[in-house]
């Protein structure tokens, strides 16, 4: 495409252009959303294969936004599954790692987490059960959109969709990467799950005594970016690229923290420092289950500043609360959620951050905290 523009590090431009001179880095991003063309590609599909990670590279074309996988498996087993899990159809693929062509990771998490970030990032998003939403009305597409079906010795179909976010969103381009400028390619990794039915447990998507007799599908990526489209400023045509956005980060990290757990006090999740933190997410799960539906589970959410400002204290009750009025819904049992959009945390405004859950006075056994962090730092300059 003819939108070439001058390049530096991971195949950012590497001057303002002319549109970044005349406006504020928040115009040039309005301007160019309104002008670029919003586009999509089908990259290669994927043959389901059990157990097998599989690197394939992202076209090198535009200014990107995600990668959306969509998923479709035909299953059957030797008899009705006794349970769906709660992470299921999502943790059919264990986990998703996108790297940029600096060689930075930006996304390194499962399914069910990139799951959860979308919907708190748009509460309309989410097509399981429980949704507020009401958009799911034609049976048909619904089926093809998203299918979470028991099975059994009937093969039943299996559908989902996940987004691997590089931009932080379709209107808010930064962290985006201009790839058709790169000079190397990004790629993104699929880990697909071992084990997919097992007697115990909470980890793959069913719980039983059955077996899976039959499992087969494919996995069909898709690119989504922005063509940059020149404009007339003032009677010259300029090229109005976000350059701003293009120099920043956006991160999306998994991290599962399954040490010095303890009853009846404060657990903290102390967030790596150099990041302007947007959204935080982090699972509960207490001897293989999701928990955090009593105080004898959870007694307490808090979020500090600096080992010593707590902003955030309140009840579970309060937490509950406070999530439906800002979401206008229920997050699934055992996720909790820090939200910092209306307020980021800076970089530089402050020494450490500290998520806190106080679990109640339940007894522990293998219990963990999984723990997701949305947040954008600068890039790093070759």
């Amino acid at each position: 495409m003819a939108t070439k523009a001058p390049v530096g590090n991971a195949g950012q431009p590497a001057s303002p252009t002319p549109a970044d001179m005349q406006m504020s880095p928040a115009q040039v991003r309005d301007l160019f959303l309104q002008t670029a063309l919003y586009s999509s590609l089908p990259m290669d599909p994927i043959t389901w294969s059990q157990g097998n990670t599989i690197t394939i590279k992202v076209p090198q074309t535009g200014l990107a936004h995600k990668i959306r996988l969509e998923v479709t498996l035909s299953i059957t087993a030797s008899a009705t599954v006794s349970t769906v899990n709660q992470r299921a159809p999502y943790n059919f693929i264990t986990n998703i790692v996108y790297v940029d062509p600096s060689g930075v990771q930006r996304v390194n998490a499962s399914a069910y987490e990139l799951a959860l970030l979308d919907i708190v990032k748009d509460v309309t998003y989410d097509p399981s059960t429980g949704s507020t939403a009401t958009w799911v009305t034609n049976a048909n597409v619904a089926a093809n959109v998203w299918n979470n079906p028991v099975p059994g010795t009937t093969p039943a179909t299996v559908s989902f969709f996940i987004d691997i976010p590089i931009a932080m969103s379709e209107l808010d381009t930064r962290g985006s990467i201009l790839l058709e400028s790169a000079t190397s390619p990004s790629f993104i990794q699929i880990q697909m799950a071992n084990t997919i039915i097992a007697a115990s447990g909470i980890e793959q998507p069913y719980t039983g005594a059955q077996t899976i007799s039959a499992l087969s599908g494919t996995i069909q990526p898709r690119y989504y970016f922005w063509v940059p489209t020149y404009v007339t400023i003032g009677g010259r045509k300029t090229l109005p690229l976000p350059v701003n956005d293009l120099q920043v980060i956006h991160e999306i990290m998994g991290l599962r923290n399954s040490a010095a757990l303890n009853t009846s006090t404060d657990n903290r999740i102390t967030l790596p420092t150099g990041r302007s933190y947007y959204r935080v997410l982090a699972q509960l799960v207490n001897n293989a289950a999701f928990v955090g539906g009593s105080t004898a589970d959870v007694a307490g959410y808090k979020f500090q500043l600096d080992q010593r400002t707590t902003t955030l204290n309140e009840s579970l009750q309060g937490y509950y609360t406070r999530i439906r009025q800002l979401l206008n819904r229920d997050l699934p049992l055992g996720v909790f959620l820090w939200d910092f959009t209306k307020r980021p945390f800076d970089s530089s405004h402050y020494g450490q951050l500290d998520a806190i859950l106080t679990l109640g006075s339940n007894a522990l056994t293998s219990p963990y905290v999984q723990v997701t962090r949305e947040c954008l730092y600068q890039a790093p300059q070759a």
